[in-house]
C-alpha cells in the first residue's frame, strides 16, 4: 500500500456526515504525511525505532534538520500529530468532530505532501539527506553505511 491511499480516504472521509468520519479523516491526513516522510528518512539509510518512539523521533528528525523547509514540515508534522491524537483518544474532545476542520487538515496534509515530493530534485535531496543523516546520529539513531560501489566492468 502507498501512503497516498490513506490522504485519499481522508478527502472521502472529510466529505462525510458523522463525528466518526472527521476523527478518523484527521487520523489518516497524519499517517499519509507520516508514512510519506518515514519512506524519505528510510532512503536516506536512517533507521526510526518502531512503533513506541517512531513518531517522536521522526519529528524531531525533521525539526532538526538543517534545512529551513523541512524543519517546517517536521513542526507541522508535529501539529498535526497533536491533531491526530485528538481525534484518536480524546472522545470528549468535540473539536475534532467538525467536517470544516477535517477538511482543513486534509489540505494541510496534501501541502505537506506536495512539499515533501519538493525536496526530490537530486541536488537539493543529497544535502537534505546529508544533514538529516547528521542529525540522526546526533538524536542517537542508526545510520545505515552507504551501498558499497558496483566492480568495475571488464573490458
Amino acid at each position: 500500500m502507498k501512503a497516498s491511499g490513506f490522504h485519499e480516504l481522508a478527502g472521502r472521509l472529510a466529505a462525510g456526515s458523522l463525528a466518526a468520519d472527521a476523527r478518523s479523516s484527521i487520523s489518516r491526513s497524519y499517517y499519509a504525511v507520516y508514512h510519506t516522510a518515514i519512506v524519505v528518512v528510510a532512503s536516506e539509510r536512517i533507521v526510526i525505532p518502531g512503533r513506541g518512539e517512531a513518531h517522536s523521533k521522526l519529528g524531531q528528525l525533521l525539526c532538526g534538520c538543517e534545512d529551513e523547509e523541512v524543519a517546517a514540515v517536521g513542526l507541522e508534522l508535529g501539529n498535526l500529530s497533536r491533531q491526530r491524537t485528538h481525534a484518536d483518544y480524546d472522545l470528549d474532545d468535540s473539536s475534532v468532530e467538525t467536517l470544516r476542520r477535517a477538511y482543513f487538515l486534509w489540505l494541510v496534509a496534501q501541502d505537506l505532501l506536495q512539499r515533501i515530493q519538493d525536496w526530490g530534485t537530486q541536488a537539493r535531496r543529497a544535502a537534505i539527506g546529508q544533514t538529516l543523516r547528521e542529525y540522526a546520529l546526533v538524536l542517537g539513531l542508526d545510520v545505515l553505511p552507504a551501498p558499497a560501489p558496483p566492480p568495475p566492468r571488464s573490458p
